[in-house]
């Protein structure tokens, strides 16, 4: 289970940690000693384990796992569930779940930067759900973002069954046409054409290039209503985590 780890773990050994951690413990000693056939604890690679979970034993250890899997900028710096499902997955002690939310809590850099999800009281008309993976794709730019390698606008395509969301780097607003290229080289090649198109009325998606070839490919285009983000939430829900993200990690200077 480590090697799934590794994709948010800095240049350490954790397991060789661990390991050392599990020689001095003596309530791991005593599990060793305790094994029986059935148990939910095994011996693997020489560590201890709990239902194919490493067993952190407690000191500093416990902080730095929790630090990895929630500040780490792979892990990016999000909740409770996201922190602790990424936890959970390779490692296990008790009342982790009390550890991971008291870290989430009392993180000052989350507190700060994640984004209210508090739909406003009004009465609620979802969109019909769409039938199949590709079918249905959201668009939208965000904007006036701080430049980076000449990079100051994102692109952001969600397909709204998977909720799969693609993050094209632009310089820049874009055309109807430069958007259409990157819809076809970024989305479209991977995820074949999609019966409908659903965006706010940003003048891209009004052109006459747009819906002239949206047209030609027979994709039912959905525009949202005039001062109204509700209509496309979905999307811009996605585009609040990754604002979250951005303000975790962007250099304030």
């Amino acid at each position: 289970p480590i090697e799934s780890f590794s994709a948010v773990w800095e240049p350490i050994d954790v397991q060789a940690q661990i390991w050392e951690a599990q020689k001095h413990d003596a309530w791991v000693a005593q599990r060793r000693e305790e094994l029986v056939p059935d148990s939910p604890w095994t011996i693997i690679d020489g560590l201890l384990n709990y239902r194919d979970q490493l067993y952190v034993p407690g000191g500093p250890l416990r902080g730095l796992i929790l630090s990895q899997c929630h500040d780490n900028p792979v892990a990016g710096h999000f909740g409770l569930f996201k922190t602790l499902n990424l936890v959970s997955h390779t490692f296990w002690w008790p009342r982790a779940q009390h550890d991971v939310q008291a870290y989430v809590t009392y993180c000052i850099q989350y507190s700060q930067a994640k984004s209210a999800t508090g739909a406003p009281p009004c009465l609620l008309q979802p969109l019909p759900r769409p039938k199949d993976p590709g079918g249905l794709f959201s668009m939208d730019f965000l904007m006036d973002l701080p430049p980076s390698s000449g990079f100051m606008t994102v692109f952001v395509v969600v397909d709204m069954l998977t909720k799969v969301a693609h993050f094209i780097l632009c310089h820049g607003l874009q055309s109807a046409r430069a958007t259409c290229c990157m819809f076809i080289q970024q989305v479209f090649r991977l995820h074949g054409l999609s019966y409908r198109i659903m965006s706010d009325r940003e003048s891209q998606f009004t052109a006459r290039f747009w819906q002239g070839l949206m047209k030609m490919l027979d994709v039912k285009i959905c525009l949202s209503s005039a001062h109204h983000p509700q209509t496309d939430s979905g999307t811009e829900k996605v585009i609040g985590i990754f604002e979250q993200y951005l303000r975790c990690y962007i250099n304030q200077q």
